[in-house]
């Protein structure tokens, strides 16, 4: 299926499948694609602004040089897919599962990772700041340099929940 350039501007796909499709440079803008298959389908460039992706597999697909700027990709699965150079801004991924997929030079600044399965992802040369990685598995995570200061969040984050010691008997 060749959809490559085409606006698809606020059009609703629930549980389509769009696996091995060219949606290249297609305008997704705030599109709905909930529980959608998506798996190995061509993306590069689309812009999927604003997106609702929820529980979306993407499986294998290539999304380099996506924009999913604020998109809402939570539960969605990710797996060994490619998001090279990709725009994921304010995105939220919470507990996607993104084991193997390629991050590599992709901006994810304030994304939402909260509790993703990032095990073999690779972010080298990735923007993660002001990233939200709480939770998160990563074993075997390639942060090349780019890993996020989550752990400067993490430490607020406990430090909050922390009872103050008195410094007083």
């Amino acid at each position: 299926m060749v959809l490559r350039g085409l606006d698809m501007t606020l059009s609703q796909f629930p549980d389509c499948d769009f696996s091995g499709a060219n949606l290249s440079e297609a305008v997704l803008t705030q599109c709905g694609f909930k529980s959608a298959n998506l798996g190995a389908a061509l993306l590069r460039g689309a812009k999927l602004t604003m997106a609702m992706l929820y529980q979306a597999d993407f499986t294998r697909a290539d999304l380099e040089g996506a924009d999913l700027g604020r998109a809402v990709l939570l539960e969605a699965k990710l797996d060994l897919a490619s998001l090279r150079g990709a725009k994921l801004a304010e995105a939220q991924l919470q507990r996607a599962s993104c084991k193997g997929t390629r991050f590599d030079d992709a901006r994810l600044e304030g994304a939402d990772l909260s509790d993703a399965d990032l095990s073999g992802a690779n972010f080298t040369g990735a923007r993660l700041d002001g990233a939200n990685v709480f939770g998160v598995n990563r074993t075997d995570t390639i942060w090349g340099g780019s890993k996020p200061r989550a752990d400067d969040k993490e430490r607020t984050v406990a430090e909050a929940w922390a009872p103050k010691m008195s410094s007083q008997p």
